[in-house]
Protein backbone atom coordinates (compact mmCIF):
# COMPACT_ATOMS: atom_id res chain seq x y z
CA UNK A 1 0.00 0.00 0.00
CA UNK A 2 2.82 2.34 0.91
CA UNK A 3 4.42 1.57 -2.48
CA UNK A 4 1.33 2.81 -4.35
CA UNK A 5 1.19 5.88 -2.11
CA UNK A 6 4.64 6.97 -3.33
CA UNK A 7 3.70 6.27 -6.97
CA UNK A 8 0.71 8.64 -6.87
CA UNK A 9 2.77 11.91 -6.95
CA UNK A 10 4.87 10.51 -9.79
CA UNK A 11 1.73 9.54 -11.70
CA UNK A 12 0.28 13.02 -11.08
CA UNK A 13 3.45 14.67 -12.43
CA UNK A 14 3.40 12.44 -15.53
CA UNK A 15 -0.25 13.27 -16.21
CA UNK A 16 0.38 17.02 -15.80
CA UNK A 17 3.49 16.92 -17.99
CA UNK A 18 1.60 14.94 -20.66
CA UNK A 19 -1.21 17.48 -20.55
CA UNK A 20 1.20 20.38 -20.91
CA UNK A 21 2.99 18.69 -23.83
CA UNK A 22 -0.32 17.93 -25.51
CA UNK A 23 -1.53 21.52 -25.06
CA UNK A 24 1.79 22.86 -26.32
CA UNK A 25 1.91 20.81 -29.53
CA UNK A 26 -1.70 19.88 -30.35
CA UNK A 27 -4.09 22.03 -28.32
CA UNK A 28 -7.72 21.45 -27.58
CA UNK A 29 -10.81 22.40 -29.55
CA UNK A 30 -13.24 24.93 -28.08
CA UNK A 31 -15.82 27.55 -29.05
CA UNK A 32 -15.39 29.60 -25.90
CA UNK A 33 -13.16 32.21 -27.53
CA UNK A 34 -14.97 32.63 -30.86
CA UNK A 35 -16.70 35.81 -29.71
CA UNK A 36 -13.40 37.28 -28.46
CA UNK A 37 -11.85 36.89 -31.92
CA UNK A 38 -14.99 38.36 -33.52
CA UNK A 39 -14.83 41.39 -31.24
CA UNK A 40 -11.19 42.07 -32.11
CA UNK A 41 -11.89 41.80 -35.84
CA UNK A 42 -14.80 44.25 -35.60
CA UNK A 43 -12.50 46.58 -33.66
CA UNK A 44 -10.42 46.77 -36.84
CA UNK A 45 -13.53 47.58 -38.85
CA UNK A 46 -17.18 47.23 -37.76
CA UNK A 47 -18.16 46.00 -41.24
CA UNK A 48 -15.68 43.11 -41.12
CA UNK A 49 -17.21 39.62 -41.00
CA UNK A 50 -15.54 36.21 -40.61
CA UNK A 51 -16.71 32.61 -40.73
CA UNK A 52 -14.87 31.26 -37.67
CA UNK A 53 -15.60 27.59 -36.98
CA UNK A 54 -12.98 25.46 -35.24
CA UNK A 55 -10.92 27.25 -32.59
CA UNK A 56 -8.00 25.56 -30.85
CA UNK A 57 -6.17 26.61 -27.68
CA UNK A 58 -2.46 25.86 -27.52
CA UNK A 59 -0.14 26.54 -24.61
CA UNK A 60 2.80 28.84 -25.37
CA UNK A 61 5.17 28.08 -22.51
CA UNK A 62 7.93 30.51 -23.55
CA UNK A 63 5.54 33.51 -23.58
CA UNK A 64 3.36 32.33 -20.69
CA UNK A 65 0.28 32.69 -22.81
CA UNK A 66 -2.44 30.75 -24.59
CA UNK A 67 -2.46 30.86 -28.39
CA UNK A 68 -6.03 30.83 -29.68
CA UNK A 69 -5.92 29.59 -33.28
CA UNK A 70 -8.48 29.17 -36.00
CA UNK A 71 -7.76 27.87 -39.51
CA UNK A 72 -9.20 28.39 -42.98
CA UNK A 73 -10.99 31.64 -42.19
CA UNK A 74 -12.70 33.73 -44.86
CA UNK A 75 -12.86 37.46 -44.14
CA UNK A 76 -15.59 39.45 -45.84
CA UNK A 77 -16.39 43.14 -46.08
CA UNK A 78 -19.36 44.08 -48.26
CA UNK A 79 -18.97 41.78 -51.30
CA UNK A 80 -15.19 41.39 -51.16
CA UNK A 81 -13.53 38.33 -49.63
CA UNK A 82 -10.03 37.43 -48.45
CA UNK A 83 -8.96 33.82 -47.73
CA UNK A 84 -6.84 33.32 -44.61
CA UNK A 85 -4.70 30.43 -43.48
CA UNK A 86 -4.86 31.15 -39.74
CA UNK A 87 -5.76 33.71 -37.11
CA UNK A 88 -3.71 33.51 -33.91
CA UNK A 89 -4.66 35.49 -30.83
CA UNK A 90 -2.47 35.63 -27.73
CA UNK A 91 -4.18 35.54 -24.34
CA UNK A 92 -2.16 36.09 -21.17
CA UNK A 93 -2.47 33.21 -18.66
CA UNK A 94 -2.39 35.76 -15.83
CA UNK A 95 -5.34 37.62 -17.39
CA UNK A 96 -7.20 34.37 -17.88
CA UNK A 97 -6.80 33.46 -14.20
CA UNK A 98 -8.19 36.90 -13.32
CA UNK A 99 -11.11 36.31 -15.71
CA UNK A 100 -9.81 38.98 -18.09
CA UNK A 101 -10.15 37.68 -21.62
CA UNK A 102 -8.28 40.60 -23.16
CA UNK A 103 -6.27 39.91 -26.31
CA UNK A 104 -3.30 42.19 -26.85
CA UNK A 105 -1.99 40.82 -30.14
CA UNK A 106 -3.63 39.33 -33.19
CA UNK A 107 -1.68 37.57 -35.93
CA UNK A 108 -3.35 37.00 -39.30
CA UNK A 109 -1.70 34.76 -41.89
CA UNK A 110 -3.19 34.77 -45.36
CA UNK A 111 -3.18 32.02 -47.91
CA UNK A 112 -1.81 32.80 -51.36
CA UNK A 113 -4.29 35.30 -52.81
CA UNK A 114 -4.48 37.03 -56.15
CA UNK A 115 -3.26 40.60 -55.76
CA UNK A 116 -6.33 41.79 -57.66
CA UNK A 117 -8.56 40.29 -54.94
CA UNK A 118 -6.46 41.87 -52.20
CA UNK A 119 -6.69 45.30 -53.91
CA UNK A 120 -10.49 45.13 -53.93
CA UNK A 121 -10.62 43.97 -50.30
CA UNK A 122 -8.29 46.72 -49.06
CA UNK A 123 -10.20 49.39 -50.98
CA UNK A 124 -13.41 48.31 -49.25
CA UNK A 125 -11.72 48.03 -45.86
CA UNK A 126 -9.98 51.40 -45.63
CA UNK A 127 -8.88 53.89 -48.29
CA UNK A 128 -5.25 54.91 -47.93
CA UNK A 129 -3.51 56.84 -50.69
CA UNK A 130 -0.12 55.21 -50.12
CA UNK A 131 -1.61 51.73 -50.44
CA UNK A 132 -3.69 52.78 -53.42
CA UNK A 133 -0.60 54.28 -55.03
CA UNK A 134 1.28 50.99 -54.73
CA UNK A 135 -1.46 48.44 -55.38
CA UNK A 136 -3.10 50.32 -58.25
CA UNK A 137 0.16 50.00 -60.16
CA UNK A 138 0.12 46.20 -59.80
CA UNK A 139 -1.62 44.40 -62.65
CA UNK A 140 -1.22 40.75 -61.71
CA UNK A 141 0.53 38.24 -59.48
CA UNK A 142 0.00 36.63 -56.08
CA UNK A 143 0.62 37.67 -52.49
CA UNK A 144 1.23 36.00 -49.13
CA UNK A 145 1.05 38.15 -46.01
CA UNK A 146 1.42 38.05 -42.25
CA UNK A 147 -0.38 40.81 -40.34
CA UNK A 148 0.50 41.46 -36.69
CA UNK A 149 -1.93 43.77 -34.89
CA UNK A 150 -1.16 45.23 -31.49
CA UNK A 151 -4.15 46.67 -29.63
CA UNK A 152 -3.38 49.76 -27.56
CA UNK A 153 -4.38 49.32 -23.91
CA UNK A 154 -7.57 51.10 -22.82
CA UNK A 155 -7.98 52.62 -26.30
CA UNK A 156 -10.06 51.67 -29.29
CA UNK A 157 -6.91 51.85 -31.39
CA UNK A 158 -4.20 49.57 -32.75
CA UNK A 159 -0.80 49.44 -34.43
CA UNK A 160 0.07 47.02 -37.20
CA UNK A 161 2.96 45.47 -39.07
CA UNK A 162 2.34 43.71 -42.39
CA UNK A 163 5.01 41.52 -43.96
CA UNK A 164 5.05 38.96 -46.74
CA UNK A 165 6.00 38.47 -50.35
CA UNK A 166 4.72 39.15 -53.85
CA UNK A 167 5.15 36.61 -56.63
CA UNK A 168 5.12 36.95 -60.43
CA UNK A 169 3.51 40.37 -60.52
CA UNK A 170 3.34 43.06 -63.20
CA UNK A 171 3.54 46.76 -62.40
CA UNK A 172 2.73 49.82 -64.47
CA UNK A 173 4.96 52.51 -62.90
CA UNK A 174 3.18 55.88 -63.14
CA UNK A 175 1.97 54.86 -66.62
CA UNK A 176 5.52 55.25 -67.93
CA UNK A 177 7.04 51.78 -67.91
CA UNK A 178 5.86 48.23 -67.47
CA UNK A 179 7.80 45.88 -65.19
CA UNK A 180 7.27 42.12 -65.37
CA UNK A 181 8.22 38.95 -63.45
CA UNK A 182 8.28 40.93 -60.21
CA UNK A 183 9.11 39.18 -56.95
CA UNK A 184 9.84 40.87 -53.62
CA UNK A 185 9.45 40.74 -49.85
CA UNK A 186 7.70 43.59 -48.08
CA UNK A 187 7.27 45.08 -44.63
CA UNK A 188 4.58 47.71 -44.08
CA UNK A 189 3.97 49.91 -41.07
CA UNK A 190 1.67 52.92 -40.75
CA UNK A 191 3.65 55.45 -42.82
CA UNK A 192 6.57 53.33 -44.01
CA UNK A 193 6.70 50.75 -46.79
CA UNK A 194 9.88 48.71 -47.36
CA UNK A 195 10.27 46.41 -50.35
CA UNK A 196 13.25 44.04 -50.05
CA UNK A 197 15.01 41.60 -52.39
CA UNK A 198 13.19 43.04 -55.38
CA UNK A 199 13.68 41.30 -58.72
CA UNK A 200 12.00 42.26 -61.98
CA UNK A 201 12.32 42.32 -65.76
CA UNK A 202 12.05 45.39 -67.97
CA UNK A 203 12.51 45.36 -71.73
CA UNK A 204 13.77 41.74 -71.37
CA UNK A 205 16.49 42.89 -68.94
CA UNK A 206 16.84 41.48 -65.40
CA UNK A 207 17.18 43.95 -62.51
CA UNK A 208 17.69 43.57 -58.77
CA UNK A 209 17.15 45.86 -55.80
CA UNK A 210 18.15 45.30 -52.18
CA UNK A 211 15.63 47.78 -50.82
CA UNK A 212 13.01 50.27 -52.00
CA UNK A 213 11.61 52.51 -49.26
CA UNK A 214 8.40 54.60 -49.43
CA UNK A 215 7.77 56.99 -46.53
CA UNK A 216 4.81 59.31 -46.08
CA UNK A 217 5.91 62.86 -45.30
CA UNK A 218 3.00 65.33 -45.00
CA UNK A 219 1.44 65.49 -48.48
CA UNK A 220 4.42 63.87 -50.19
CA UNK A 221 5.96 60.43 -50.36
CA UNK A 222 9.72 60.15 -50.02
CA UNK A 223 10.94 57.30 -52.20
CA UNK A 224 14.50 56.02 -52.27
CA UNK A 225 16.24 52.81 -53.16
CA UNK A 226 18.82 51.04 -55.24
CA UNK A 227 18.80 49.10 -58.47
CA UNK A 228 21.46 47.08 -60.26
CA UNK A 229 21.89 44.87 -63.28
CA UNK A 230 24.49 42.52 -64.69
CA UNK A 231 26.02 43.30 -68.07
CA UNK A 232 23.26 43.31 -70.69
CA UNK A 233 22.28 45.41 -73.70
CA UNK A 234 20.10 48.31 -72.56
CA UNK A 235 18.53 51.37 -74.16
CA UNK A 236 19.39 53.89 -71.43
CA UNK A 237 17.28 56.60 -73.06
CA UNK A 238 14.15 54.71 -71.98
CA UNK A 239 15.18 55.21 -68.35
CA UNK A 240 16.20 58.87 -68.64
CA UNK A 241 12.86 59.72 -70.29
CA UNK A 242 11.00 58.29 -67.30
CA UNK A 243 12.57 60.83 -64.93
CA UNK A 244 12.56 63.74 -67.39
CA UNK A 245 16.26 64.20 -67.95
CA UNK A 246 17.96 63.67 -71.26
CA UNK A 247 21.36 62.21 -72.10
CA UNK A 248 21.20 63.82 -75.51
CA UNK A 249 24.93 63.47 -76.09
CA UNK A 250 24.62 59.70 -76.58
CA UNK A 251 23.38 58.12 -79.78
CA UNK A 252 20.14 56.21 -79.42
CA UNK A 253 21.19 52.59 -79.48
CA UNK A 254 21.42 49.72 -77.04
CA UNK A 255 24.54 49.75 -74.87
CA UNK A 256 26.00 46.66 -73.22
CA UNK A 257 26.69 47.62 -69.62
CA UNK A 258 26.32 46.67 -65.96
CA UNK A 259 25.36 49.18 -63.30
CA UNK A 260 24.81 49.90 -59.62
CA UNK A 261 22.46 52.81 -58.95
CA UNK A 262 20.93 54.73 -56.06
CA UNK A 263 18.01 57.10 -56.45
CA UNK A 264 15.51 59.18 -54.51
CA UNK A 265 12.59 61.46 -55.32
CA UNK A 266 9.38 62.88 -53.90
CA UNK A 267 5.93 62.04 -55.19
CA UNK A 268 2.91 64.24 -54.44
CA UNK A 269 -0.66 63.12 -53.90
CA UNK A 270 -1.29 64.21 -57.49
CA UNK A 271 1.43 61.80 -58.66
CA UNK A 272 3.81 64.61 -59.61
CA UNK A 273 7.50 63.75 -59.33
CA UNK A 274 10.07 66.22 -57.96
CA UNK A 275 13.51 66.46 -56.31
CA UNK A 276 14.84 63.56 -58.34
CA UNK A 277 18.38 62.44 -57.46
CA UNK A 278 20.33 59.73 -59.21
CA UNK A 279 23.81 58.33 -58.57
CA UNK A 280 25.09 55.60 -60.88
CA UNK A 281 28.28 53.65 -61.43
CA UNK A 282 28.39 51.56 -64.59
CA UNK A 283 30.77 49.56 -66.73
CA UNK A 284 30.14 49.62 -70.47
CA UNK A 285 31.44 47.96 -73.62
CA UNK A 286 30.96 50.79 -76.13
CA UNK A 287 29.19 54.16 -76.36
CA UNK A 288 28.63 56.06 -79.59
CA UNK A 289 28.11 59.82 -79.44
CA UNK A 290 25.58 61.70 -81.53
CA UNK A 291 26.89 62.91 -84.90
CA UNK A 292 25.57 66.42 -84.19
CA UNK A 293 28.20 66.82 -81.46
CA UNK A 294 30.96 66.57 -84.10
CA UNK A 295 33.10 64.44 -81.83
CA UNK A 296 35.79 62.55 -83.77
CA UNK A 297 35.83 59.64 -81.31
CA UNK A 298 33.72 56.98 -79.71
CA UNK A 299 34.54 55.24 -76.45
CA UNK A 300 34.63 51.63 -75.26
CA UNK A 301 35.66 49.41 -72.34
CA UNK A 302 35.09 52.11 -69.74
CA UNK A 303 33.62 53.05 -66.38
CA UNK A 304 31.10 55.84 -65.91
CA UNK A 305 29.93 57.64 -62.78
CA UNK A 306 26.78 59.70 -63.30
CA UNK A 307 25.27 62.11 -60.77
CA UNK A 308 22.02 64.00 -61.32
CA UNK A 309 20.38 66.45 -58.91
CA UNK A 310 18.04 69.40 -59.49
CA UNK A 311 18.69 69.66 -63.25
CA UNK A 312 22.44 69.45 -62.65
CA UNK A 313 24.19 66.61 -64.45
CA UNK A 314 27.76 65.44 -63.95
CA UNK A 315 29.32 62.47 -65.72
CA UNK A 316 32.87 61.21 -65.13
CA UNK A 317 34.12 58.68 -67.67
CA UNK A 318 37.39 56.72 -67.63
CA UNK A 319 37.62 54.79 -70.84
CA UNK A 320 39.41 53.65 -73.95
CA UNK A 321 38.71 55.52 -77.19
CA UNK A 322 39.15 55.25 -80.93
CA UNK A 323 38.81 57.66 -83.85
CA UNK A 324 35.64 57.23 -85.90
CA UNK A 325 37.49 56.81 -89.19
CA UNK A 326 40.17 54.54 -87.81
CA UNK A 327 39.80 51.23 -89.61
CA UNK A 328 41.76 49.51 -86.84
CA UNK A 329 39.65 50.92 -83.99
CA UNK A 330 38.97 47.48 -82.59
CA UNK A 331 42.62 46.98 -81.66
CA UNK A 332 44.31 50.41 -81.43
CA UNK A 333 42.85 52.18 -78.41
CA UNK A 334 43.92 55.26 -76.50
CA UNK A 335 43.06 56.31 -72.93
CA UNK A 336 40.61 59.09 -72.12
CA UNK A 337 39.16 60.88 -69.11
CA UNK A 338 35.98 62.77 -69.96
CA UNK A 339 33.98 65.11 -67.74
CA UNK A 340 30.49 66.08 -68.91
CA UNK A 341 28.51 68.73 -67.00
CA UNK A 342 25.16 70.39 -67.50
CA UNK A 343 23.85 72.97 -65.03
CA UNK A 344 20.14 73.79 -65.07
CA UNK A 345 19.19 74.79 -68.62
CA UNK A 346 22.70 75.49 -69.88
CA UNK A 347 24.27 73.59 -72.73
CA UNK A 348 26.44 70.56 -72.15
CA UNK A 349 30.08 71.21 -71.31
CA UNK A 350 32.68 68.57 -72.12
CA UNK A 351 36.23 68.57 -70.75
CA UNK A 352 38.51 65.72 -71.70
CA UNK A 353 42.06 64.45 -71.49
CA UNK A 354 43.42 61.97 -74.05
CA UNK A 355 46.61 59.95 -74.14
CA UNK A 356 47.72 57.95 -77.14
CA UNK A 357 50.90 55.89 -77.10
CA UNK A 358 50.41 53.44 -79.92
CA UNK A 359 47.98 55.06 -82.33
CA UNK A 360 48.66 57.41 -85.20
CA UNK A 361 46.61 60.59 -84.85
CA UNK A 362 44.52 61.62 -87.83
CA UNK A 363 45.09 65.39 -88.08
CA UNK A 364 42.00 65.92 -90.23
CA UNK A 365 39.84 64.50 -87.46
CA UNK A 366 41.31 66.96 -84.97
CA UNK A 367 40.74 69.88 -87.38
CA UNK A 368 37.09 68.89 -87.79
CA UNK A 369 36.70 68.70 -84.06
CA UNK A 370 38.02 72.24 -83.33
CA UNK A 371 36.17 74.06 -86.14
Amino acid sequence: MRKYFFLLPLLFIIICASGIIYLNYFGIKTQKFNEIIYSKLTQLNPQLNANIEDVFIKLNISEKSLDIQTKDVELQINNEKLVLDRIIAKLSIANLLQDKNSIKDLKILTKENKIENLKKFISEYDFNFARELIFNQIKGGYINAQIIINFVKNENNFNYDISGNVLDAKIDVLNKLQLQKINFDFDIKKDLYNLNNLKFTYDEIDFNSKILSIKKNDDNFDIDGDISNKKQKIDIHKFTEIFNFDLNLIKKSKISFSSENNFSFKLSNKKKLKDFKFDSFSNFDEINFKETLNLPINIKNGDMNLKYKKDNLKININTKYYFNNDKNNKSNLGDAQILVTKNNFQNLKINSTFSNKNNKINISEIKNFIK
